[in-house]
């Protein structure tokens, strides 16, 4: 099923939680807050990871439950922008996110196990 992306904000993790949730590794940092909107129904997806800098991210880390995290982001990311997620600069455009169409599957935003870079 076809979905609108209705917001997406990037946000530091305090200021969602007071204590980081347990799912969240030490050095994930920042949180990536995805409403997508397909006919009354609405869903929230958020992706962790932490932002160099210059507003990219690295996938590997070493804690494997951060870098399962960063990886579900670079295929998101990969998938439905077509671009090289270590490049792509999510400060800058996350504001170019709203009006784009992803898919949704058992109430989440559908993002592949693999996907083949270009």
């Amino acid at each position: 099923m076809d979905a609108v992306i209705v917001d997406a904000k990037l946000y530091d993790v305090y200021d969602l939680w007071k204590k980081k949730p347990r799912q969240v590794a030490f050095n994930d940092t920042d949180a990536i807050v995805v409403k997508v909107k397909s006919g009354n129904k609405e869903i929230k997806e958020t992706f962790f990871t932490c932002l160099k800098g210059d507003g990219t991210f690295s996938t590997k880390t070493p804690s494997k439950r951060s870098a399962a995290m960063r990886n579900k982001l670079a295929r998101f990311l990969m998938y439905y922008f077509d671009t090289n997620p270590e490049e792509y600069n999510l400060k800058e455009n996350i504001k170019d996110w709203k009006g784009r169409r992803v898919q949704i599957k058992d109430d989440r935003i559908f993002i592949p196990l693999t996907v083949k870079k270009q």
